[in-house]
């Protein structure tokens, strides 16, 4: 019990230490007064609908430390969705869901930008294939903090247990610490095996089988077409595209696309 009591308050302490330690930057961040600026002024800009303004300075914020952010490429994608530039608005929400994971506002405007390159959105989507989506966004924070609400779970559960115990919940605690180690172990699997995503930001791309602009193209991309990133030099990015006829692979032009 002693032993059981120590590892628990471990825990705790490793809890606290993460949540504060993730709340310090943001605040240094906001301390900054060069950068609080520039938010006051893009927020203002936004909500006097003027978006140009917005949009130049949430970009300028992603030099001042803020390009992990993705509180800001989601007002990046809001500014560029009420610019009718739905490309561009589409990049900006999957940057977003890649940092802050799969949130349902940031899912909806993301599907609303499907809906407006013609591309299909939520409703064309099954249960399981929502569900694998979901979990495949997760990315390796999210994964911890699931690990971490499960182990403590688990332990809060084994506290009970140890003083009344039953078949039942012993399953049960050493199902929750089995998943909150697994999902431990898949933060950091996680973050070394993500893809890379591509999104066309301009429409008729050329998909060519080699990174010269000289060869006839294997297929003319649309806007907001989302594909895979394989390689890329300084001019041209490799990518694996889905289509009706199956997956193409081919070069595109680095400032036809954009990255996430």
């Amino acid at each position: 019990m002693r032993m059981l009591l120590r590892f628990q308050r471990v825990t705790f302490l490793l809890v606290v230490a993460f949540v504060v330690g993730g709340a310090t930057r943001l605040i240094a961040q906001s301390g900054d007064p060069a950068s609080q600026n520039t938010i006051q002024t893009a927020e203002q800009a936004y909500r006097q609908g003027h978006y140009q303004e917005a949009t130049r300075a949430y970009e300028s914020l992603l030099g001042m430390g803020y390009e992990r952010d993705g509180r800001v490429h989601y007002n990046l994608g809001n500014c560029a969705f009420r610019l009718r530039r739905y490309s561009k608005a589409l990049l900006e929400y999957e940057r977003a869901l890649r940092m802050l994971g799969p949130r349902e506002e940031i899912r909806f405007n993301r599907d609303l930008c499907l809906d407006r390159l013609g591309m299909g959105g939520r409703d064309r989507e099954g249960l399981l294939s929502s569900l694998r989506r979901r979990l495949a966004a997760f990315g390796p924070a999210a994964w911890f903090q699931l690990g971490l609400v499960l182990e403590a779970l688990g332990l809060l559960l084994l506290w009970f247990t140890l003083r009344r115990s039953t078949g039942v919940r012993v399953v049960a605690t050493l199902s929750l610490l089995v998943l909150g180690g697994l999902a431990q172990y898949r933060s950091l699997q996680t973050a070394d095996q993500r893809q890379v995503g591509i999104v066309v930001l301009d429409d008729r791309t050329a998909l060519r089988s080699e990174p010269r602009k000289d060869l006839e193209p294997i297929l003319l991309l649309p806007s907001g077409q989302r594909a895979r990133y394989l390689e890329g030099s300084e001019a041209w990015i490799k990518i694996r595209v889905s289509t009706p006829g199956g997956d193409k692979t081919g070069w595109v032009q680095k400032p036809r696309v954009g990255l996430y």
